[in-house]
């Protein structure tokens, strides 16, 4: 199997839904800082002064890291691509059966 054969069997979209979710969710501690902080120290932190955005905007890009850090040490690479659907058939009888089946992308053979 070629690397670029295998590259095409994988989920890629779902492993940067992944990814840019992990992101988000890490960044989003940065409100809860934005919010705590002024409160803690009035004197030096207040919604008006602008460092204060600085501080979130950090908070926010090193949180993000951190969690796609997890993200990637869980899920370094995506998996194979599958489908899920339902099978019906109808008998001669006329009875329909109702299958899940579930298909895995396979990549074709190598014809090393």
């Amino acid at each position: 199997m070629s690397i670029a054969t295998a590259v095409t069997t994988m989920d890629w979209r779902g492993w940067l839904r992944g990814l840019i979710g992990a992101a988000i969710s890490g960044g989003a501690s940065a409100i809860a800082t934005g919010l705590v902080v002024p409160v803690m120290d009035p004197d030096h932190w207040s919604f008006q002064a602008g460092k204060l955005y600085g501080l979130v905007a950090t908070v926010f890009c090193v949180s993000a890291v951190v969690s796609i850090a997890k993200f990637l040490q869980a899920s370094p690479l995506p998996g194979e691509k599958t489908t899920e659907m339902l099978r019906v058939t109808t008998t001669p009888s006329g009875t329909q059966q109702t299958t899940a089946v579930k298909i895995t992308e396979q990549a074709p053979p190598s014809a090393n």
